[in-house]
């Protein structure tokens, strides 16, 4: 994921993705990533409103929110970053 996270155990499915234990390369820590599969057409606009999303929650600062990383869409992979708790 933006040959920043690499990606080591998967933790879980479901059905709009998946979340992975994954390794963070500038930092060393241990990440949670999510990850979204937008290859057919009209996932591909699920791709972008994710992006959106991901956007706006990492304005968001607050003690019981879980703060946002990173975030991209290296197509056809939306995806997030977050600290693994």
């Amino acid at each position: 994921m933006a040959d920043r996270y690499e990606l080591e155990a998967l933790i879980d499915a479901g059905g709009l993705g998946s979340v992975w234990r994954a390794l963070d390369r500038h930092s060393g820590e241990v990440v949670a990533v999510k990850t979204c599969d937008c290859s057919s057409g009209t996932d591909q606009m699920f791709g972008q409103r994710f992006v959106a999303e991901s956007r706006y929650l990492a304005a968001i600062s607050d003690p019981g929110v879980v703060p946002l990383l990173g975030y991209g869409y290296d197509e056809p992979i939306a995806w997030s970053a977050m600290p693994l708790l």
